[in-house]
């Protein structure tokens, strides 16, 4: 009797788990955010696995960095006359001197390159000296939060505790004041980048997501533009149509996300 009864419940609980209002709730409901972060995180573990053992290999510029050391190997010094197949040097050549140091093939070899990119790392950290100027501008700063400590201290001796509880923070606004800029600066570089490479998609693929819920569009749209600048990505070769689906897309975040802040400030500005 009793294993009937767990039986059951589990059946019904399956049920509620394949039920439309669940499967919604995983998608809007941030109360539910944890079940959907783990199903993530396992399909993203599949998705990898699969890639790994059934995907071919993918050129993507490979070739172009070879050819670009081969003419440094060859003697070019010339910046201008260091390119590929797929166009000049755009990075800058220093890479190049430490190339022929670590182009080897056998393990042991591999692991010595990477001891001695790992110290030309370190090293370039441990050279950065600061100059007289910068370290009066940042001993400013801590003669600044020193006066400003014992301020708070005499301030806090006055403060009755009570008062304390009538304070409070909003993490949805403070955390809108640093993660959105640092989103929203990247997202335009990316809009008004000269040209795009397939692999510049990871620059910015993953603040899509809070990109758009920082507008006001419904999410029938944010889903939508998702989708288009998915699918603009990933067809290749571009074309014409892909290019500027991809540029309307963007525009469209970029204009909505400037249309609700804009409108914001206005009703702060009105309470202020």
């Amino acid at each position: 009797m009793g294993s009937r009864s767990k039986f059951e419940d589990m059946s019904r609980n399956v049920k509620k788990m394949m039920s439309f209002t669940f499967i919604k709730g995983l998608f809007l409901n941030p109360a539910k955010l944890s079940i959907m972060a783990f199903i993530i995180l396992i399909a993203e573990l599949i998705l990898n696995i699969l890639i790994v053992e059934r995907v071919p290999y993918t050129e993507i510029d490979w070739k172009a960095y070879m050819q670009e050391c081969e003419g440094f190997l060859n003697g070019t010094l010339d910046y201008s006359e260091l390119r590929g197949d797929t166009g000049p040097l755009v990075y800058p050549a220093g890479f190049k001197q430490v190339q022929p140091q670590i182009d080897a093939k056998n393990v042991e070899n591999k692991r010595k390159a990477k001891m001695m990119k790992d110290k030309l790392k370190v090293q370039e950290v441990n050279e950065e000296k600061l100059t007289k100027d910068q370290e009066e501008f940042l001993n400013s700063f801590e003669s600044m939060l020193q006066k400003t400590s014992n301020t708070n201290v005499k301030k806090k001796k006055v403060v009755d505790e009570n008062e304390k509880l009538h304070y409070s923070i909003n993490f949805e606004i403070i955390s809108q004041l640093f993660i959105l800029p640092m989103f929203l600066t990247n997202f335009i570089g990316v809009v008004c980048a000269r040209s795009l490479h397939y692999q510049f998609y990871s620059w910015y693929f993953h603040s899509l997501p809070y990109l758009l819920w920082s507008t006001n569009l419904s999410v029938i749209v944010r889903f939508l533009i998702l989708a288009l600048i998915e699918f603009c990505w990933n067809t290749y070769p571009s074309t014409d149509a892909t290019s500027a689906m991809l540029h309307v897309c963007h525009l469209i975040i970029l204009y909505s996300i400037y249309k609700k802040t804009s409108a914001e400030l206005s009703v702060a500005s009105k309470v202020e």
